[in-house]
């Protein structure tokens, strides 16, 4: 498995005085709940992002398209999905 460790997030809910933190990433500026295990790939179908030309970085590292099987998300990631267009 590919390692992109980052630095972890911790996400405060809005119960008040107490502070709840919970294993979330962030996808292109959205919160999406952290899974054990979650692979680029699994991750990509999660968000239902079916196209097929991405650029993928996990903390600001390129992840290339044989690696998305191969490489887990760690826990307070920011992953950004750039989607490819071509056109004249």
């Amino acid at each position: 498995m590919v390692d992109l460790t980052g630095s972890r997030r911790n996400f405060e809910s809005e119960t008040g005085a107490e502070k709840i933190y919970m294993d979330k990433i962030i996808v292109n500026g959205n919160t999406v709940d952290w899974e054990e295990g979650l692979t680029i790939t699994a991750l990509l179908a999660k968000m239902n992002y079916t196209f097929r030309m991405l650029v993928i970085k996990v903390n600001g590292a390129l992840v290339k398209k044989d690696q998305y099987d191969k490489t887990l998300v760690p826990p307070g990631a920011e992953v950004s999905v750039i989607h490819l267009i071509s056109g004249g």
